[in-house]
């Protein structure tokens, strides 16, 4: 199976997709002139692929499932766009939400470095101690006599144990870290990671937060390819993977089904803020509340991003303590 494409590229590829179907250009063409343009041999031969399956007679959203470079919830969008005759607009409609995911992503990930940074370096410094610094203090005493020199010996193995303890563990962190950066780039590993950052009392809220994030905005996006709020609701609730979120939308559309309205689920239900609440219920009263949903997503994915900053910011002073002791 091809490696999945990357939020930016998913975004680029719908966004010059949109264009040429608009333009009049099938969907088999276009992809073969894609094909043709890309500079990236990898993408080149994944969208060669799509070409020649279109050519032999599978539809477009059947050669982007089984080219396996796609995440379920572009295929399935594509998929529910091609059956109701909006192709070129659920497109556009994901090239604006894996532009808002790579910047996201982006955003975490600059917001992860200096932590990461810290850690390496601590165990840089640890190293040096342990191998080379007190080995020669430890020499040097160990050549002289006296009280007070034993009992500054006798400080000096404590440090030794001191820096060889903090060695181990900042070593376990970083191999840690490390396993989680490989695991992230790989389908299964990050929803491992995304599960375990759900369990984890410190990132639990932020997790949270950031789900309720891409739900609203999986919502938001179904709702501008033209689909009803009913079906949009249903679609977008496929995609929700966390437990509490899961539960929070199957009862939410329990309700909507004995005739509530979608603004007034979530308000009831408190998935927003009640401010966020009341906002969605005065958008639905005008008829507004596919754009202001939209708004909705990328407040409520600002909200989560300050959790994660939150976070890494309250972890820094304790890293610098721990290199500061070391």
């Amino acid at each position: 199976m091809a490696k999945q494409f990357e939020s930016l590229g998913i975004s680029v590829f719908c966004q010059d997709m949109a264009m040429m179907l608009e333009a009049g250009i099938i969907p088999e063409e276009a992809v073969g002139l894609l094909a043709e343009d890309t500079q990236d041999s990898v993408s080149g031969e994944v969208l060669k692929k799509m070409e020649k399956d279109m050519i032999l007679g599978n539809s477009f959203s059947m050669a982007v499932r089984d080219s396996g470079a796609f995440p379920d919830y572009a295929c399935e969008m594509i998929s529910t766009g091609e059956k109701a005759g909006r192709l070129d607009q659920v497109l556009r409609s994901l090239t604006g939400y894996y532009e808002r995911q790579d910047n996201l992503n982006r955003q975490l990930r600059n917001a992860v470095i200096y932590p990461v940074v810290l850690l390496l370096m601590m165990c840089a410094v640890l190293v040096i101690m342990v191998t080379l610094v007190l080995p020669v203090f430890v020499q040097v005493y160990q050549n002289m006599t006296g009280t007070l020199v034993e009992s500054s010996y006798h400080y000096i193995r404590i440090a030794s144990v001191i820096s060889w303890v903090s060695l181990i563990v900042i070593g376990a962190l970083s191999l840690l870290v490390l396993l989680c950066f490989v695991l992230y780039r790989t389908e299964k590993g990050a929803k491992l990671l995304h599960r375990v950052l759900q369990a984890f009392p410190l990132t639990r809220k932020a997790a949270y937060q950031l789900e309720v994030s891409r739900f609203i905005d999986v919502l938001a996006t179904f709702l501008s390819s033209g689909m009803d709020v009913d079906t949009s609701f249903e679609e977008a609730g496929k995609l929700v993977t966390h437990p509490k979120l899961k539960a929070t939308v199957d009862e939410m559309g329990k309700e909507m089904i004995e005739g509530k309205g979608l603004a007034q689920v979530m308000y009831d239900h408190a998935v927003v803020p009640p401010l966020y609440g009341r906002m969605l219920l005065s958008a639905a009263r005008s008829g507004q509340l596919e754009p202001q949903l939209g708004k909705m997503a990328e407040v409520t994915g600002m909200d989560a991003e300050q959790r994660i900053q939150g976070l890494i910011s309250g972890l820094e002073p304790v890293l610098t303590g721990c290199l500061t002791i070391s």
